[in-house]
């Protein structure tokens, strides 16, 4: 009974030194961090695997590995952001045909991969693979073009590109001088 007196007696409150708060602080944000890094790890990996289970998780991973954010995309679809959004987060579960055709040329998937999960993500054969609108009418402006022609403006473009260049390094290197 003396033993159980004792701590009855004891305060139920004992002063923690500042640095155990620090220290409990700092672990449990790493923890915090460690567990958001291996949750997005563990994500990529299975979605790497062919394991995503929607046409959304497919097009979020494609949009991402392709280095673009949903207003990048929109603008390359030709749709709004919150059209995307509603794609990635299931909201509308499977894209139009035309919109299906319109993100595999933006993000370079193959339509198997995309719609069902199988197969493949990458479309290499794609001639269109991540192009703009504008990028694509130009291409078949070109493609439209008699080949005689075709040589005298890659020839010209070639031409302007390589007087750009040469202006772009003098200033470069007037840059470097004024510093």
């Amino acid at each position: 009974m003396a033993c159980f007196d004792r701590f009855i007696a004891m305060p139920s409150f004992v002063p923690v030194p500042n640095i155990l708060i620090a220290v409990d602080f700092f672990i449990s944000m790493l923890l915090y961090f460690l567990g958001n890094l291996l949750f997005t790890t563990f994500f990529m990996v299975i979605a790497i695997w062919g394991m995503t289970t929607t046409t959304g998780d497919r097009i979020r991973l494609a949009r991402e590995k392709a280095g673009l954010t949903m207003s990048e995309l929109a603008h390359r679809i030709n749709v709004s952001k919150q059209l995307v959004w509603s794609w990635e987060n299931g909201k509308i579960k499977d894209p139009r045909p035309e919109y299906v055709i319109a993100i595999r040329d933006a993000l370079n998937v193959s339509i198997d991969w995309l719609i069902l999960g199988k197969g493949e993500m990458s479309e290499e054969d794609n001639p269109y693979r991540v192009m703009t609108p504008h990028q694509k009418a130009v291409l078949d402006l070109y493609e439209g073009l008699p080949d005689s022609i075709k040589k005298e403006f890659f020839q010209s473009l070639q031409d302007k590109k390589q007087f750009f260049d040469m202006i772009m390094q003098e200033m470069l290197e007037k840059n470097k001088r004024l510093k």
